[in-house]
């Protein structure tokens, strides 16, 4: 039986990994070619936080999307040439696990947003809502990110109060 979602809050920590800024429908070629060239060199980004390399979704902005394909390192990571490193600030998440095809991540998240605005607010009326960063760890080099099978993935979507 899969975990209920849960709120959880994670340390600052550094992403290293390969940008893709594109819209929704070239993301379908140029996240794949990302993984491909971050599996190529995969032995050069060091020691992960994660097993499974990482799929960073930074938001959105009038139609094009940007995301980060690579791994979760520990804060002050650096990236070899042809990467890039950001900083994630400690926040709180929103957290599932997503067991199965990749091709239902999508749901998982859009169940684990749901689940979000269903929580009570506050004493104060506040309510956490998405953020704009979602994390989806659990990519691996023998498995191609269009695989019809997944295996395990831990979800997050960082949150804000408002």
């Amino acid at each position: 039986m899969p975990e209920a979602p849960r709120f959880i809050d994670l340390p600052e920590t550094t992403i290293v990994g390969i940008r893709v800024t594109a819209p929704f429908e070239q993301l379908f070629t140029a996240v794949p070619e990302a993984w491909r060239l971050v599996f190529a060199r995969a032995d050069e980004l060091g020691e992960r936080l994660d097993e499974g390399f990482v799929d960073c979704s930074l938001g959105e902005v009038s139609g094009v999307y940007t995301e980060l394909i690579g791994g979760r390192f520990p804060l002050g990571a650096s990236a070899p040439d042809g990467f890039e490193a950001i900083k994630l600030p400690a926040a709180r998440y929103a957290t599932v696990q997503h067991l199965g095809d990749v091709r239902s991540i999508a749901r998982s998240f859009g169940d684990l947003e749901r689940w979000v605005t269903e929580q009570q607010p506050t004493a104060s009326g506040e309510r956490w809502v998405h953020g704009g960063v979602k994390l989806d760890i659990g990519y691996l080099p023998a498995m191609a990110e269009t695989s019809p099978y997944g295996g395990r993935h831990t979800l997050y979507i960082r949150l804000e109060r408002r």
